[in-house]
């Protein structure tokens, strides 16, 4: 993979998979679990099904190798040797596409509708994912109310 094709793949990717990605090591495999650890030692508070459907988009789209069963590691980027020079590149001529039945202005205005649909629903998916990682984080607190309640009654009953 070229270094500008990395760049642009890992420039697409939301906020949580950067996160995941950063966790990925370069140079050996890491288990599911190392890469939660790694997750959670660096401050993230991501659910474990947030990470392995990050891990799974991520190596359907070439960022993330999975070198073994359950262990991933991050793609370099690899320079391709024998690729010519930008002012070696021949020039190409295209010719003219005959115009079909469908005018310009109706399939750009059908692109720019369903562009419009994309980005309504890359929001909402983000409030989703937001208030997902919200009550994630409030499960959280009531779990270590409840282990330090536990341990006040394991306390009072010795």
């Amino acid at each position: 993979m070229t270094p500008a094709r990395l760049a642009r793949l890992e420039s697409s990717l939301n906020g949580t998979a950067r996160k995941v990605l950063s966790a990925v090591p370069l140079q050996e495999p890491w288990s599911k679990e190392q890469i939660m650890s790694e997750l959670r030692r660096v401050g993230s508070s991501l659910s474990p099904d947030a990470m392995v459907g990050s891990l799974n988009f991520m190596t359907d789209r070439g960022l993330v190798k999975e070198a073994e069963r359950g262990k991933f590691i991050r793609i370099q980027a690899r320079l391709i040797e024998n690729q010519p020079e930008p002012e070696e590149m021949q020039t190409v001529t295209l010719k003219q596409v005959p115009k079909q039945g469908v005018p310009k202005t109706d399939v750009l205005t059908r692109l720019a509708g369903l562009a419009s649909d994309l980005r309504t629903i890359a929001t909402e998916i983000d409030a989703v994912a937001l208030d997902v990682e919200e009550r994630f984080a409030a499960i959280q607190k009531d779990s270590e109310k409840l282990r330090q309640f536990t341990e006040l009654l394991k306390s009072l009953g010795t």
